[in-house]
C-alpha cells in the first residue's frame, strides 16, 4: 500500500500544478475525503501506462503493423483516462451541489421558524441540521463547530459557499449574513428566499418540461435516424463495389465518351467511419441534452455512454437488415 501511495504522488507530480490544482479544487467542492488529488491523478496516470502500452503492445504482437495507428489509440486512451477524471469529478460536484439546492427552501423554512420561535440565528441554525438534509447537514454542523471559536459568525457562514460551487447557496448566505450584521428581519427574508427558491426551480421544471419535445427529437435522430441512414448508405456502396467493372469500362452518352473507373472506398472503411460519427455524435447530443435540462457541460456527459452504445448496436442491427433486404 506504501508502494501504491508513494507511485501516485511521484507519478501525480509530473504533471502541470495548474491542472493538479484544477482537480484539488474539484475534490473539494465535490466534498471527498477519503481521497485527495494525487490519489486521483495516480489511479489517471496508472491506467493510462497501462492502457498505453495495451494498445501498442498487444496489437503489434498479433498484427506487426500500423505502428502509428495503434501508438495514435494508445495517446487517445491516456488522454481520455485523466479526461474521465475530470468529467467524473464535476458530476461529482454538480450531483452535490444538486442535492444542496434541493433541500435548501426547506431548511431556510426551518430555520426561519425556530427564529421566529425565539432561537438566535446561531441556536436556530443548530437545531435546523436535520439528516434529512444531507450535505447539508454536513456543512451547517462544520460551521456551527466552527462558530464555537472565536471566529466571527457571519464570516463563518460565508466560508460555506468556499466548500460548495452553487451560486444560489451563495447568494442566499450573502442575504443571510448581511440581515444578521444590519438587524434586519432574518425570518422574513429566509421565508421570502425559500418561496423565491421554490418558485425558480417551479420555472425550471416546466421549462425542461417544453424542452422535452426537442430532446426527445435529438434523441430520436442520434440513437435510430442516424444508424438507419448510415446503414443503408453502407447497403448502396456494398451494390455498387458489387456491380462495378474489375477493370475500368469505356462507355459512351449522347456522344461522349468516358470511363467508369473503379470505386476506392471501400466497405470496411466506411463502416469504420460510420463508427466514429455515431460517438462523436453521441458526444455532442449527449452535451447538449445536459446544457438544455440542466444548463451544464458536464451534466450531459451522463448521458453520452448510453446514447453511443445504443446507436453503434442499432447501427450493426440495421446494417445487418438492411443489407440483407437489398441483396
Amino acid at each position: 500500500m506504501q508502494k501504491k501511495r508513494r507511485f501516485y504522488i511521484t507519478s501525480a507530480r509530473v504533471l502541470p500544478w495548474k491542472y493538479r490544482n484544477y482537480v484539488s479544487n474539484l475534490i473539494h467542492f465535490s466534498g471527498e475525503k477519503e481521497l485527495t488529488a494525487d490519489d486521483w491523478l495516480g489511479s489517471a496516470n496508472l491506467l493510462s501506462i497501462v492502457g498505453f502500452l495495451a494498445f501498442l503492445l498487444v496489437p503489434l504482437a498479433i498484427a506487426g503493423q500500423n505502428f502509428w495507428l495503434y501508438l495514435f489509440f494508445g495517446i487517445t486512451f491516456a488522454i481520455l483516462s485523466h479526461v474521465m477524471v475530470v468529467v467524473l469529478l464535476n458530476i461529482k460536484m454538480e450531483d452535490r451541489s444538486e442535492r444542496i439546492e434541493q433541500v435548501l427552501p426547506d431548511f431556510l423554512q426551518l430555520t426561519a421558524a425556530n427564529v421566529r420561535a425565539g432561537m438566535t440565528p446561531f441556536i436556530a441554525l443548530k437545531y435546523s441540521s436535520k439528516k434529512e438534509f444531507g450535505p447539508l447537514k454536513d456543512e451547517i454542523d462544520f460551521i456551527v463547530s466552527k462558530s464555537l471559536s472565536t471566529v466571527n459568525f457571519a464570516d463563518v457562514i460565508l466560508s460555506m459557499s468556499k466548500r460548495i460551487k452553487s451560486t444560489l447557496l451563495e447568494r442566499t448566505l450573502r442575504l443571510f449574513t448581511n440581515a444578521i450584521r444590519t438587524g434586519g428581519h432574518i425570518a422574513t427574508l429566509l421565508e421570502d428566499i425559500a418561496k423565491d427558491i421554490i418558485e425558480t426551480r417551479s420555472l425550471k421544471r416546466e421549462l425542461v418540461t417544453n424542452t422535452k419535445a426537442y430532446t426527445m427529437f435529438i434523441m430520436f435522430m442520434v440513437i435510430l435516424g442516424t444508424p438507419l441512414l448510415l446503414s443503408i448508405s453502407l447497403a448502396f456502396l456494398q451494390n455498387m463495389l458489387t456491380l462495378q467493372p474489375e477493370r475500368p469500362v469505356e462507355t459512351s452518352f449522347s456522344g461522349t465518351s468516358g470511363l467508369i473507373s473503379e470505386i476506392k472506398i471501400t466497405l470496411p472503411f466506411m463502416t469504420k467511419i460510420s463508427i466514429i460519427f455515431l460517438v462523436i455524435t453521441g458526444f455532442l447530443s449527449g452535451v447538449l441534452m445536459g446544457v438544455i435540462k440542466e444548463g451544464s457541460f458536464f451534466y450531459g456527459t451522463r448521458y453520452t455512454p448510453a446514447i453511443i452504445i445504443s446507436s453503434v448496436i442499432l447501427f450493426f442491427i440495421l446494417n445487418y437488415l438492411v443489407s440483407g433486404f437489398l441483396a
